[in-house]
This record gives C-alpha cells, structure tokens and sequence, in this order.
C-alpha cells in the first residue's frame, strides 16, 4: 500500500509532525501564510516556529488549499489551531483572538 500523508498548519507542532512524517511517506504541509512555504521549499526551514532546525528537503509545502486538497493523501492531519480548522472546512475568516495561532 502507497502511503501519502498530508498536514494542515505550518505552526511549530504541524511543521514537526510533517518533518518527522517525511522519513515515511510523502508528505505535504500546508502553510497559511506563503512565505512561509516558501522559505520551507527554498531554505528548508520554517524560522517562525522552528529557527534552529532545518527541515527534511523532501518535504512538500504549499499556500494553496486547492493544492493540499487535490494531494493524494493516505492520512491527513490537522492541528488543532483554528486557522487550520478553518482552512480545512473552506473558509477563509479567522477566528477572534486567533491571530497568534498555527500557520
């Protein structure tokens, strides 16, 4: 069986899983904020939530939703921050007091 494993939130425990999912399995990560998906695809860091580690270049990360949801996932994980409970359902508004949630 082919596994693929995709990750909603590019926060500090949602990069991690990702990160650690990777030796498995193809992995996506989808970032809320792209420039954040594109320093993990260009540096292979993540120096909002994890500045001291670098992460496994095989990861894939994106900004685009439609791109998370057409990835061929065996599993999908979400984090519990809101933006990615949002994200996930389809919607774009944030919660109040949610700013300083996962990316």
């Amino acid at each position: 069986m082919h596994l693929s494993v995709s990750v909603l939130g590019a926060g500090f425990f949602g990069t991690t899983m990702a990160h650690l999912f990777i030796e498995n399995a193809p992995t996506l990560l989808w970032c809320r904020r792209p420039e954040i998906a594109d320093e993990i695809n260009q540096e292979h860091r993540n120096s909002s939530y994890l500045p001291d580690h670098a992460i496994a270049p095989e990861l894939r990360p994106a900004s685009s939703l439609a791109r998370t949801r057409s990835w061929p996932s065996s599993y999908s994980v979400l984090y519990e921050g809101r933006s990615a409970e949002d994200a996930y359902r389809g919607t774009t508004q944030r919660s109040p007091g949610s700013e300083n949630e996962a990316d």
